[in-house]
């Protein structure tokens, strides 16, 4: 899915939800601020899609860091999307709940994903980007 404007949201107890808002739907749009350890978003923006997506529901990934209550948004103008309210992020750590879902694709007529529960991140699943003891991103349920 193609998008121009924010992508990335937390789910978090005790945040504003909407009640027309389904189940695993982002409470607060955030952007990671210039506080955040690099190296761990860079790991996080790194995940591939196939673990990624199918754990960002609002149970399988989560996230430590500080949220800035202060509402922002972000800029208009020509060619740029409608403003949209953010809040910035000051990520710290992430992991993932394990075990997690994994997408793999068949190769055939329909590529169909093939879903396993795995309980080990590699580097393939950062695309090969990460390296190093991966251990870090993983706990138990």
């Amino acid at each position: 899915m193609e998008t121009t404007g924010l992508t990335s949201g937390i789910v978090g107890p005790g945040l504003p939800r909407r009640p027309s808002q389904p189940k695993g739907f982002p409470d607060v749009t955030i952007v990671f601020s210039d506080g955040s350890d690099r190296d761990t978003v860079k790991a996080l923006n790194s995940l591939a899609a196939t673990v990624l997506l199918p754990n960002a529901n609002g149970d399988g990934i989560v996230v430590f860091g500080v949220l800035d209550p202060t509402v922002r948004h972000t800029g208009t103008g020509p060619g740029r999307p409608e403003s949209e309210p953010y809040q910035e992020f000051r990520l710290s750590r992430w992991y993932l709940r394990a075990p997690f879902v994994r997408h793999r694709f068949r190769k055939g007529p329909l590529d169909t994903p093939a879903v396993e529960h795995d309980d080990r991140l590699r580097p393939e699943d950062f695309g090969g980007q990460v390296s190093g003891d991966l251990s870090r991103f993983v706990r138990p349920r």
